[in-house]
């Protein structure tokens, strides 16, 4: 199971998870805009982010949105 955490920061929640960010910290694996992912569609499994939504504004948030359920897996 491939799974990946937007916006980790400091601190990933499952260690075996791609740390996602727009910067460096010791717990990205990858640092890209969570606006504009470098996966192909349907890589992951599932999608972890918290407390990150916030840092868009309200015209951003389906565009984000919709670029997260794009790299998801259907079911």
């Amino acid at each position: 199971m491939l799974s990946c955490e937007i916006g980790c920061g400091t601190r990933k929640k499952d260690k075996n998870s791609i740390g996602i960010d727009i910067r460096k910290t010791s717990d990205v694996n990858v640092i890209a805009d969570a606006r504009n992912l470098p996966f192909s569609s349907e890589s992951f499994d599932n999608i972890y982010s918290s407390h990150t939504i916030e840092h868009f504004s309200h015209n951003e948030v389906n565009k984000v949105l919709t670029e997260w359920i794009r790299v998801l897996k259907a079911w």
